[in-house]
């Protein structure tokens, strides 16, 4: 996404490991008497408007709270009951309701998933045929993620399916790790496949129903309940973006859910698939939930490289030699992060109204539960995202200018129509008294000329530049278009 700031942490691992990091001596017992002192500090330094905060070890929750607004304009603060979107936390929901199928004995994952959706279409024939459920979940498929296809589109669940033939193979299956939310759709397909019914009835009987959890919801307009709006800071403001549309890819990153709902989640799986004394999932379900599937990389300190896996929606790293089972949620505007420290039957859950950085954070409350030192791992992060926020504000507000005094087109209507493209959306180029806009969906950007043929729109809460490069127009009009964003160049045909 835009927000190129959070991108400089993940090479900042080394940083971490050879650095001079600040402790404090920690009492386990008062551990969270300052807590929200320092939650209050960090929501200030990393501009996070609202936020809502739990740890709990085993059946107990040993601290939760939650701090500033769910919306600015209204300052409405925060409660229990404030719902968020918590993205891509959504996944561990999908596979677990694949397990309780896998112990109803209706689905394997390690079969096929033509198996169980017949109709998957993929460019490779042979890859069609061959990945499994656990592929899939683990996102070692070899297919490209494919954001651009779907973001902003509100394509259902079918047509999100649709589009998985135009995805191509970056990497050989089951070697490479690709995150990919279009397959997670997949997985929630063949969840209403084999029960019969749609996705978000069955999490919402098999999972949501039996855990208590009555405040989570797919679905906003079904609920009566609050919920948090989302923010971005730039300018040394706030302003609201648009709510995200998560159709099309709910089993991927559909869920909205208060901290209230989320302890529930979280005690559910340190109790090991249990409610009281009623198992919802197997201990063996339990188990492949709780496993690396494959090895994700080295950004870490070195003696906890090897820990680095992913698993059935759910990742895996280390933490002060303890093993951690982690992951983070981002649904334009909103971040989560769901942690465990499995053998210590320890859960947290943080939620936020924003684009943010959240692991220092989860490290601090780590530190807390276990009754350790309390390392700064804050510090050199926010160091260097602030420097990199100073780069990025001058090179915004450069961009911005331009469309503050944006420079007369010639000859505007030739590049206006509308333009089409197999795996996206039509996108049109609107003329409004000699002024260009794009409609890319349902949104328009104002478009300034960069070059004859080359026109920039720009977005703030997600994409940034946008560009179109227009066919070497004809004295009449262009007959097609480059389009890039998202990394992709796509070509558009008038």
């Amino acid at each position: 996404m835009k927000n190129k700031s959070l991108h400089v942490i993940t090479g900042l691992t080394a940083l971490l490991a050879t650095s001079s990091l600040k402790c404090q001596n920690t009492n386990s017992e008062n551990s969270f008497a300052n807590y929200d002192a320092y939650a209050v500090e960090r929501m200030n330094e990393w501009n996070i408007p609202g936020m809502a905060v739990v740890v709990v070890k085993g059946d107990s929750t040993v601290f939760q709270n939650v701090y500033g607004y769910s919306s600015i304009e209204n300052k409405t603060k925060v409660t229990n009951h404030s719902l968020f979107a918590i993205g891509s936390c959504t996944k561990y929901f999908t596979s677990t309701g694949l397990s309780i199928l896998s112990d109803e004995k209706k689905i394997d994952f390690t079969n096929q998933v033509i198996n169980y959706y017949p109709n998957l279409k993929l460019k490779d024939t042979v890859l069609q045929k061959e990945i499994t459920i656990t592929d899939i979940l683990s996102h070692r498929t070899g297919l490209e993620g494919g954001d651009y296809i779907y973001y902003g589109a509100n394509y259902s669940k079918k047509e999100v399916l649709d589009k998985l033939k135009y995805l191509n193979i970056v990497a050989p299956i089951r070697n490479a790790f690709i995150y990919n939310n279009m397959l997670y759709t997949l997985a929630g397909t063949i969840i209403e496949k084999i029960s019969g019914r749609p996705y978000e009835s069955y999490i919402s009987g098999k999972v949501l129903l039996p855990l208590k959890m009555n405040n989570t919801t797919f679905d906003l307009a079904k609920t009566k309940s609050e919920y948090c709006l989302p923010y971005s800071y730039s300018n040394k403001e706030y302003k609201k973006m648009a709510m995200p549309l998560l159709t099309g890819i709910e089993p991927a990153g559909g869920i909205w859910s208060d901290i209230t709902d989320m302890t529930k989640w979280i005690k559910f799986h340190l109790a090991k698939g249990k409610v009281d004394t009623t198992t919802i999932v197997s201990s063996e379900s339990m188990r492949r939930l709780r496993t690396p599937v494959h090895f994700t990389g080295s950004r870490m300190r070195a003696d906890e490289t090897e820990f680095k896996s992913y698993g059935l929606g759910m990742g895996f790293s280390a933490y002060k030699g303890y093993r951690v089972m982690y992951h983070t949620g981002v649904a334009g505007g909103y971040t989560s992060l769901i942690a465990f420290l499995p053998e210590k039957s320890i859960g947290i859950m943080v939620l936020t109204n924003t684009d943010t950085y959240l692991f220092a954070m989860m490290n601090n409350l780590f530190d807390r539960v276990l009754g350790l030192e309390q390392t700064d791992w804050n510090t050199p992060i926010i160091t260097a995202v602030k420097e990199q926020r100073k780069e990025e504000g001058v090179a915004n507000n450069e961009v911005l200018l331009k469309f503050k005094n944006p420079t007369i087109i010639k000859n505007s209507s030739k590049f206006a129509g509308v333009y089409v493209n197999e795996i996206c959306k039509p996108i049109e180029v609107m003329n409004r008294n000699n002024k260009l806009l794009l409609k890319h969906n349902g949104i328009e950007y104002p478009l300034v000329q960069e070059k004859e043929n080359v026109f920039m729109a720009y977005d703030e809460s997600v994409y940034g530049e946008i560009l179109l490069v227009f066919n070497a127009p004809t004295k009449e009009t262009s007959s097609g278009l480059i389009l890039k964003l998202m990394g992709q160049e796509l070509e558009y045909k008038k």
